[in-house]
């Protein structure tokens, strides 16, 4: 995948797409959500937005990882009947 995105199949059933190697102004690798499909889980029970920061994927730190480690980690939680995400929103 071109992207470095959640692959297919998961980011179908969260209904989110993360990308991770995104450089922050404090000069940090971090993965962002960059969309999230209305009426998927990550909207209704998550309550994601894009431009959350993803902290977390499945208890894997993505602060710091690159968007092909990132990509990589997403991938191995395909076959987990369960994601558990940490993520940090800005206030305001």
């Amino acid at each position: 995948m071109k992207d470095g995105s959640v692959p297919r199949d998961s980011g179908a059933l969260l209904g989110l797409k993360v990308v991770g190697g995104k450089m922050t102004e404090s000069g940090r690798l971090c993965a962002f959500i960059t969309k999230v499909r209305k009426g998927s889980l990550a909207d209704t029970v998550g309550h994601l937005r894009p431009g959350d920061q993803v902290l977390e994927w499945n208890g894997r730190f993505l602060q710091g990882a690159t968007f092909k480690e990132v990509y990589n980690i997403i991938l191995e939680s395909k076959p987990e009947p369960q994601v558990e995400l940490v993520v940090s929103r800005p206030i305001g």
